[in-house]
């Protein structure tokens, strides 16, 4: 459980002691990227692979459409996350 302690000037610090938690936190830029880069391997093979099969392209085209989806139902945006 993270702690609060308040210096003499009363900023606020948390405190993190749980070390699975300060692994989550420094991994959130790594989990960005790694999503990034998914929808970016996504979006290319949609637009410029043009030596897909048509159900190629079609798995494809719902891949992408899926990972939007769970990121929206996660209320996740890579837009806001890296502006």
């Amino acid at each position: 459980m993270p702690t609060i302690t308040l210096p003499e000037d009363n900023t606020m610090f948390l405190v993190i002691t749980d070390e699975l938690e300060i692994k989550r936190i420094t991994k959130i830029p790594n989990m960005c990227m790694a999503l990034d880069g998914i929808r970016e391997h996504l979006r290319q093979q949609t637009r410029y692979n043009d030596n897909l099969s048509e159900d190629a392209m079609k798995a494809y085209e719902d891949m992408y459409e899926k990972f939007f989806d769970i990121m929206n139902e996660n209320h996740v945006s890579l837009d806001e996350l890296w502006s």
